[in-house]
């Protein structure tokens, strides 16, 4: 994404994060920004999903790991630790909808 362009890994997240969270609906093509940095972006993406405690964030970092497993940027089921931290945040957001996403992966 030209927005993004030049811009490290971290500072994409910020603002595909913070744009999902001001927008409505929510500006889901912001995955688009960080999905094709494929394995580079795991590290970082590991480490929010796993440390935080929102809801929201959980749901769009899940979102996000879809997104490059859709598109070939990441497989994200063939990483097992990641697959199964993916599995217990899910499990924890108690939302169906977000299963779907995890099929898809």
């Amino acid at each position: 994404m030209v927005y993004m362009k030049g811009l490290p890994l971290d500072k994409r997240y910020d603002f595909y994060y913070y744009g999902t969270r001001a927008k409505r609906p929510y500006p889901l093509w912001m995955a688009d920004g960080i999905a094709p940095m494929g394995s580079k972006a795991i590290p970082l993406l590991r480490d929010k999903l796993s440390t935080t405690n929102s809801s929201f964030e959980k749901m769009t970092i899940i979102y996000l790991l879809s997104v490059m497993s859709v598109h070939g940027c990441y497989d994200v089921k063939s990483d097992s630790e990641l697959f199964s931290l993916v599995m217990q945040k899910e499990r924890e957001l108690n939302d169906d909808n977000y299963h779907d996403y995890i099929t898809n992966m």
